[in-house]
């Protein structure tokens, strides 16, 4: 069996595309959940929300699943004992320091946005199904 094909680059994903024109200008303030270790993301998902009109854009500090420290989070009460046992039972323990990251990412940037009356986090692996000019 042939094996499946790799998926694009994240910076080739829009290559392809023609500029879309600005019919849209939406200026609600959009995180994007990005690690440092990854320009090329972070480089896609500017290029893909300003092509879709997005305007309002920021990129806050991530919590990199290497940076985790439990013990730590657990002294400054910002995670349980108990979900740190059920995370690492459901997912196992591999999968702890990665969840927490994410899950704290998102919980910063929601507490930034919470005065916004319309707001979006999204991450960094956005996907275009078509050309942004073409939808």
């Amino acid at each position: 069996a042939d094996p499946l094909p790799a998926p694009p680059r994240f910076d080739s994903y829009l290559a392809h595309c023609p500029p879309a024109p600005l019919e849209n200008d939406f200026d609600f303030p959009v995180q994007v959940l990005n690690l440092r270790r990854r320009p090329d993301r972070r480089a896609h998902s500017s290029r893909l929300l300003a092509a879709l009109g997005f305007s309002n854009l920021s990129f806050p500090d991530t919590l990199d699943a290497e940076d985790v420290d439990v013990p730590e989070l657990l002294l400054q009460r910002k995670i349980l004992a108990d979900a740190v046992l059920n995370i690492s039972r459901r997912d196992g323990v591999a999968a702890l320091h990665p969840y927490l990251g994410n899950a704290l990412g998102y919980a910063a940037a929601a507490a930034s946005l919470s005065d916004a009356p319309l707001s979006a986090i999204v991450e960094d692996d956005l996907a275009a199904a078509a050309c942004p000019a073409e939808t």
